[in-house]
């Protein structure tokens, strides 16, 4: 019959709602990315965590309850964290990865908590409503500055055993260094580049380490450009210089024939920056680090990596 398919079909005033549901969503979901790449050179959980707590809250306030409020706020939702679902199919650093499940879980449920206190403000149950709120906000408060940081704090270092097939690098005093020349001693690599935030964060850190192993001999740091993005041997050699980043800094020495991959980087796999590999004196890497985050405390938990092996 006529009318019965015609009241299938969404109305021009439904369309409109859903619009501006999915707008919402997204736009919570903008604020998120905005906060990541303010924050992109010290990467701090903490405000990452925090704007995509603020900016769910208001989205799931700002929404009139109208009939079915539980699908908009689904459909709030879809738009806002299915966009991160994506982005983190994507990541490859650990810390990356356990950091998005902190976000989302924060933005998840400010949203809904948001959406709860607007449908008990609009039923006139104030006190529930403020009740909810206050707990939500402390809950999130504790997961933003307590929990996430704490709980990205252990996942940084990856213990492993692998062997290291030798490579070169060039150091910046002109020197060509094979890897096998440092058995015997534990090694440092950061591997870094100039247009990298969170390596220029990580870099004052890693020196601050390699200024209390000065005097021992058995203890080897180097900082290592692979060249990436024309970043020449020049460029990095100033950077370290002009920002005083005591340092020994090298370049990676080019595989011929093969357009941006070098000695160093292809023999420990590298993917990303900034990255640290602690080798063992038997020339085994004993710990991956991939990321920086500056609530990690890279000074003070690098020691004990470097004592454990020593």
């Amino acid at each position: 019959m006529p009318g019965a398919n015609s009241s299938r079909v969404p109305s021009l005033a439904q369309v409109a709602i859903w619009v501006i549901d999915i707008l919402l969503g997204f736009a919570a979901f903008a604020v998120t990315i905005l906060a990541v790449i303010l924050t992109e050179e010290h990467q701090d959980p903490r405000v990452v965590v925090l704007a995509a707590t603020v900016a769910y809250f208001i989205v799931g306030l700002l929404r009139r309850p109208r009939g079915r409020w539980i699908s908009s706020t689904l459909r709030v939702a879809a738009a806002g964290l299915l966009p991160m679902l994506a982005m983190q199919a994507h990541d490859s650093h650990s810390q990356d990865r356990l950091l998005f499940w902190c976000v989302l879980a924060a933005a998840a449920g400010a949203l809904f908590a948001g959406r709860i206190v607007r449908v008990l403000t609009v039923r006139g149950r104030l006190g529930f409503a403020l009740a909810v709120g206050v707990i939500v906000c402390l809950a999130d408060s504790y997961l933003a500055m307590v929990v996430s940081p704490a709980w990205l704090a252990q996942g940084v270092y990856r213990a492993v055993d692998l062997p290291v097939r030798p490579f070169n690098v060039q150091t910046f005093a002109g020197q060509r260094v094979n890897s096998q020349q440092w058995t015997g001693r534990v090694v440092v690599l950061a591997f870094w580049a100039t247009w990298c935030g969170p390596c220029k964060a990580e870099l004052p850190e890693v020196a601050i380490v390699r200024d209390r192993y000065r005097d021992n001999p058995g203890v080897l740091f180097l900082a290592i450009d692979p060249g990436w993005r024309d970043d020449t041997e020049q460029k990095a050699n100033a950077y370290l210089s002009n920002h005083r980043v005591e340092l020994n800094g090298a370049e990676d020495v080019p595989i011929p024939g093969a357009e941006g991959a070098g000695e160093a980087s292809r023999s420990l796999a590298v993917q990303g920056l900034p990255i640290l590999f602690i080798i063992d004196r038997a020339g085994n890497v004993r710990f991956i680090h991939e990321g920086y985050l500056a609530t990690e405390h890279l000074s003070e938990t690098l020691p004990h990596r470097i004592d454990a092996l020593l």
